[in-house]
């Protein structure tokens, strides 16, 4: 017997709120190897754009705070702009995070709350020919979101609130000290958060 409109549904909506809290919808379940961090030995140090693993840091910092403000403000509308994303993420996290808003209003619904982060932790970067590249580990805090419906009903279902992620952030421009968010990804070792 097929599956009643109601759990499918609800899956779908489970599965999106996953993909907002991680950005990568449906990859969270794919049978990639888990990610590593790029060995650094292989990569020219960073002296013209990052002098310092806390300057790093703090562009990193910056990066996702911007790219969860904008999906914030996105989720909140029901995805009324997914277009916005392209100011604070490069490719291919630009696609996902479209893709992800472009579902809220065919399910009929919008993200109540702010997904927010914290723990982040540079783990290298460097510099390929003018731009610079940060690889980082932190974790992505969902709790305060909730999927509310177009009656007002909450349809957020079970979901892991805290998830540790590893992302890829590249430079805005060439020789500019400014990140967008390239590229996130579940973290599939040991939970650090």
């Amino acid at each position: 017997m097929p599956d009643s409109p109601a759990p499918r549904v609800a899956r779908r909506l489970s599965a999106v709120l996953l993909g907002a809290a991680l950005l990568v919808p449906l990859a969270a379940c794919s049978s990639e190897p888990e990610p590593t961090a790029k060995p650094s030995q292989s990569k020219t140090p960073v002296a013209k754009i990052f002098e310092t693993k806390e300057e790093a840091l703090a562009a990193t910092e910056a990066s996702l705070t911007a790219f969860y403000d904008v999906l914030g403000e996105q989720g909140e509308r029901g995805g009324d702009d997914p277009d916005a994303l392209r100011e604070v993420t490069a490719s291919p996290a630009t696609e996902q995070s479209i893709e992800y808003l472009s579902e809220l209003p065919d399910l009929g619904v919008h993200i109540q709350g702010r997904t927010t982060f914290y723990g982040v932790k540079v783990a290298e970067h460097w510099q390929d020919s003018d731009m610079a590249h940060v690889s980082a580990y932190y974790c992505i805090d969902s709790s305060e979101t909730r999927m509310i419906d177009a009656s007002g009903a909450d349809v957020t279902g079970k979901r892991a609130e805290i998830t540790p992620a590893l992302g890829e952030f590249v430079s805005v421009a060439p020789e500019d000290p400014r990140l967008v968010l390239k590229e996130t990804s579940l973290w599939r070792g040991d939970n650090f958060c």
